[in-house]
């Protein structure tokens, strides 16, 4: 980061960067926090089959398109900015 912006949230579970200003990170109750050109932006992925999860996993190969797991199992991926929860 650039040391002036931080992630409502504590603690980040996992964290992916696409490149050195694009990165997803995630916490608890499905909570993200995205770095966008030297910004945070922190949202939750709605309506994941089993409810609030912490993020077990995260990956994004490319920015604005990352797959992330929780510890319940629950998948879901990204795709230009969307989340979209998938019932494995």
């Amino acid at each position: 980061t650039d040391g002036t912006h931080t992630p409502a949230f504590t603690p980040l579970e996992a964290v992916s960067c696409a490149s050195a200003t694009s990165c997803t990170s995630g916490g608890i109750a499905n909570e993200l926090a995205v770095f966008d050109s030297g910004t945070w932006i922190v949202s939750t992925i709605a309506n994941m089959p089993d409810g609030p999860f912490s993020l077990a996993s995260i990956s994004c190969p490319a920015a604005g398109f990352c797959a992330a797991v929780t510890y319940g199992g629950d998948i879901a991926y990204e795709e230009a900015g969307s989340w979209t929860s998938v019932t494995p």
